[in-house]
């Protein structure tokens, strides 16, 4: 095996071992999500080194530039449309509250990790149609992750931006603190299709965040 099969291997078994973690999996599902993706797409990188199968018109390869591409258009769109939710979201109520290093660190880590696939795409094909729509959606996956790794949680007229979603006041039943350090604010939603999210804060926020959200946020449900 060459040192490329040895790699890909390697980090896809971490990658994947590090998805199943216990904090990832309650505090970032969405990097879970990711996590398990580039794993599965490293092992797979590194077994079909190993097993040189031979093309077909719906072998691995051509579902899985179907799948990029269409992922990748998802992801652009949800990047593009970032101007317009805080547009959406109103007046600021309070000055951006910036992202907890626990925060900053993992969408470094996961945008690292695709970042990978992108250099393994390059050294493993030429580039053909199926390896430009891979590299496209690795581009987009780190864009996703690392542009608002240096931004900020906004409060807002209309609810709470985090990233790319807007958490409206409205649909918001109650919330609370979690976490050794209470920096974890766990939102619990009035809607059924979603129950809960939780949003990484510096710890010493808590005061300021705790006085608009009582203003926004009836008494009745405030702290569950």
């Amino acid at each position: 095996m060459t040192w490329l099969t040895y790699f890909s291997l390697i980090t896809g078994i971490w990658s994947l071992g590090y998805a199943f973690r216990g904090k990832t999996m309650t505090q970032y599902p969405s990097q879970r999500g990711m996590f398990i993706g580039t794993g599965i797409a490293l092992l797979a990188t590194g077994g079909g080194i190993l097993m040189h199968p031979s093309s077909s018109p719906l072998d691995s390869d051509t579902l899985f530039t179907v799948a990029s591409t269409l992922l990748a258009a998802v992801l652009f769109g949800l990047i593009a449309s970032y101007p317009f939710v805080k547009k959406k979201a109103g007046a600021l109520l309070h000055d951006g509250i910036p992202r907890a290093q626990s925060k900053r660190i993992s969408g470094m880590t996961t945008a690292g990790m695709f970042a990978i696939l992108a250099a393994l795409t390059i050294i493993q094909r030429h580039f053909t149609r199926e390896a430009c729509a891979e590299l496209i959606f690795f581009v987009a996956v780190i864009l996703y992750f690392a542009s608002p790794i240096f931004g900020k949680v906004e409060l807002r007229q209309h609810g709470i931006l985090d990233t790319y979603t807007l958490f409206r006041w409205n649909d918001i039943s109650s919330y609370r603190w979690a976490g050794e350090r209470e920096n974890n604010l766990i939102l619990n939603f009035k809607t059924s299709w979603r129950r809960t999210a939780t949003i990484s804060l510096p710890p010493d926020q808590r005061e300021s965040i705790e006085s608009i959200f009582k203003q926004q946020i009836s008494p009745n449900e405030a702290q569950a």
